[in-house]
């Protein structure tokens, strides 16, 4: 019933760098008495300059390893560009053992890989199931060599994976992006939800795991996927608004989408990202803007991993305008000049809204998250909320059956289902041995996205402010009034105001096409021309 490893980077290994991060706290001395009476001194601001070059640190930041370094597993929620990464990475300079970091994608392991190189941290490694057996091999061989493993909760189940990380000291275990847990745990990559068992498997080891979006109540239930109760849990939990970003939110007719989002991209200052749902519009639309002259890319899951990483590494290299993606880019980017982001099409939760909007402007620097909103895009949302329903009996008729079913007949059944609702049936075989319990939570959670999804078509269907919805959705208690340049809602004529104006000259000039693009740079790469 498993699905098969997402394939992650290839094995390898960092050099020595120099990487600045930028930061706002205080740091000092903590003192722990071990037994028989020695000391453990570790000066968490001097680690900061030494390792970092930095003074200070960024609000969290310090809480959360002073309370790993007392032994406490920590979840920390802290808000987009909060610099949750220096968290693992600081930790793990005063250990000699291995930090593991479970993560959901290539494109975010290969950025996290980049930012120890560039930081000079040696010893980091991506395991990569289309390694061939030899390469997987060696690098399963020489785990106890290195600082920091980047994997998939998929690779990390694997029985070879799991048998040699039994044999290691493992300092830090990290789920970075654990917001994965609640929105992809139950159909789609069932692995996240059960890394509690894959943690008492290793032992229980210090675990970290990091968030920027969730609820009070989306918090507990990740802390229950991930500990068991008797473990001693700290939460680090920041407020979570961007006062930099401005929230506005356009209602259209459909067909005055495509001309106003032209409009937008033709004075917006770059880079900047635009999310649309459909890989067949998202392609058109990255053809018709290149032809008019600006320099865009069209990336989805379902490109090569060659052409998603030339693009990758085209748009941190500031060699793109504009990235047209699906919600395969962006995760855990580190783009910090990012002016823009659009969604051309609705995401399904306000979490997804709030993570994707949040890539913008992590320099500090004013940035623009714009809405799109028409009949057709209300309609598709509609859809998605009835379907759930419409499928219900089917699905809760084929998990009765598979109770009745021994682990082989299950593997037999899932090779003739969709993708989804294998995963589905995955999740409710592994955490529920009775199928009315089953039931229940399956009922439950099509309600809980149902509502998600009212949570999100009423904030943009609204006249109340577009910032403050998304902070009572959270629940986080902000410091301090709210940025006087906030939103459509608050400034509805925003585009003549003094901040807009200087906003618009922010950014790197639009780039004309002329540049090589991501199919010539790959042809650079690969000598083929």
């Amino acid at each position: 019933m498993r699905k098969k490893p997402q394939k992650t980077l290839q094995l390898s290994k960092t050099s020595m760098g120099t990487k600045h991060f930028g930061s706002t706290g205080s740091g000092r001395l903590l003192i722990l008495k071990q037994k028989g009476g020695t000391s453990l001194v570790r000066d968490f601001k001097q680690e900061l300059q030494t390792y970092f070059g930095l003074d200070t640190f960024k609000p969290g930041q310090l809480e959360a390893l002073e309370a790993l370094e007392t032994g406490k597993q920590v979840m920390a929620l802290m808000p987009t560009g909060g610099g949750k990464s220096l968290i693992y990475q600081l930790f793990a300079q005063g250990k000699s053992g291995l930090t593991v970091i479970v993560s959901p994608l290539i494109a975010l392991m290969q950025d996290q890989l980049a930012q120890l190189q560039l930081g000079g941290f040696k010893g980091a490694m991506a395991l990569n199931s289309a390694l061939s057996p030899q390469a997987f091999n060696q690098a399963l061989t020489q785990l106890g060599d290195y600082r920091f493993l980047f994997l998939s909760p998929e690779m990390i189940q694997q029985g070879r994976v799991k048998d040699r990380l039994r044999q290691l000291a493992i300092d830090l275990f990290v789920v970075d992006e654990a917001h994965c847990i609640l929105q992809w745990g139950v159909d789609f990559r069932p692995e996240y939800s059960q890394l509690k068992a894959l943690r008492q498997d290793l032992g229980r080891p210090l675990t970290l795991a990091l968030t920027a979006t969730a609820s009070p109540a989306e918090l507990g239930t990740i802390q229950s996927y991930l500990f068991d109760p008797e473990e001693r849990v700290k939460t680090v939990k920041l407020p979570l608004d961007r006062p930099n970003i401005f929230y506005d939110c356009e209602l259209l007719d459909a067909a005055d989408k495509f001309e106003f989002l032209g409009q937008k991209l033709s004075h917006l200052p770059k880079p900047g990202i635009v999310y649309v749902h459909q890989k067949a519009e998202l392609e058109a639309l990255s053809q018709t803007f290149r032809a008019q002259g600006l320099n865009v890319a069209a990336y989805h899951a379902d490109l090569p991993d060659s052409q998603r990483f030339a693009i990758q590494e085209q748009f941190l290299n500031h060699s793109l305008d504009v990235i047209f993606a699906t919600s395969a880019f962006g995760m855990g980017i580190n783009q910090a000049d990012l002016r823009f982001v659009i969604h051309y099409h609705l995401p399904f939760s306000l979490n997804e809204l709030s993570q994707e909007s949040g890539r913008a402007g992590r320099d500090r620097k004013q940035a623009y998250h714009l809405i799109l909103v028409d009949q057709e895009e209300k309609r598709r949302m509609l859809y998605f909320r009835q379907h759930p329903e419409e499928e219900a009996d089917n699905f809760l008729a084929l998990l009765a059956h598979s109770f009745k079913l021994t682990d082989r007949q299950i593997s037999q059944l899932s090779h003739g289902l969709d993708q989804g609702v294998s995963a589905r049936l995955d999740f409710y075989r592994f955490h529920f041995n009775d199928f009315d319990q089953a039931k229940a939570h399956y009922q439950a959670y099509i309600k809980k996205n149902q509502a998600a999804l009212d949570h999100l078509l009423a904030l943009v269907e609204g006249e109340t402010c577009l910032r403050q919805g998304l902070l009572d959705y959270f629940q986080s208690e902000e410091e301090g009034e709210k940025p006087a340049f906030c939103c459509s809602r608050c400034q509805p004529n925003f585009e003549s105001l003094a901040p807009w104006q200087a906003y618009l000259t922010s950014g790197q000039a639009a780039k004309k096409a002329g540049r090589p693009n991501w199919q010539e740079r790959l042809d650079q790469l690969f000598n083929r021309k």
